[in-house]
């Protein structure tokens, strides 16, 4: 099978793990490295990688704040972001997850695995992407709500303005009697409309 492209954005603040990770995943994908926090949500912006490995202790804001403001966007709704850090207890796993991340590598980790992890979620990203075009084409949208913004009620695209976060049961009154399929997911965090 052939391998998909894809770009990957290594944000740590350590010059020796960078280097190892790049060494590893360079021959098959796009790299680019951010040494900070702040650096890492600036790049993001204009590199728009499908994958960010995230160091959790970088220096200005850290690796779960980076996560949530990249979650935030509303151009990382496919984004893979995988938290990598010496960091082995549950609680930090788990606050990578609550923060937004698809998954938690510790250090150190195995080439393999790391290649294996970056294979399989780009993978993932770009089928989901595929399946986005797909159900828009034939008029099936599944919105994303991972948005402090609220969504206009005729796209459910983020209109920009004011704050709070639209709930399960305020989209599902927006369309009522459009609605074939809605769930939701964890506390509200994530809800998919499907008219």
């Amino acid at each position: 099978m052939k391998e998909l492209s894809g770009k990957v954005l290594i944000v740590d603040d350590s010059k020796s793990a960078t280097r190892a990770i790049r060494k590893i995943l360079e021959q098959d994908y796009i790299v680019k490295i951010a040494d900070s926090g702040e650096k890492a949500v600036e790049i993001n912006k204009k590199y728009d990688p499908d994958i960010i490995l995230l160091d959790v202790a970088l220096p200005g804001i850290d690796g779960y704040e980076v996560c949530r403001k990249i979650r935030s966007e509303s151009n990382s709704r496919f984004k893979k972001i995988i938290m990598v850090s010496v960091r082995t207890l549950l609680n930090h796993r788990l606050e990578g997850y609550t923060a937004g991340a698809d998954d938690y590598l510790v250090k150190p980790f195995e080439a393999e695995e790391l290649l294996a992890k970056v294979r399989v979620f780009i993978r993932l990203r770009h089928t989901e992407k595929e399946l986005d075009s797909l159900n828009r084409k034939w008029g099936i949208f599944s919105i994303p709500f991972f948005t402090s913004k609220p969504l206009s009620a005729d796209d459910g695209r983020p209109t920009g303005t004011g704050l709070g976060m639209a709930s399960a049961k305020e989209m599902i009154e927006a369309y009522q009697g459009k609605i074939r399929v809605a769930s939701e997911k964890g506390k509200g965090t994530e809800f998919s409309l499907y008219l």
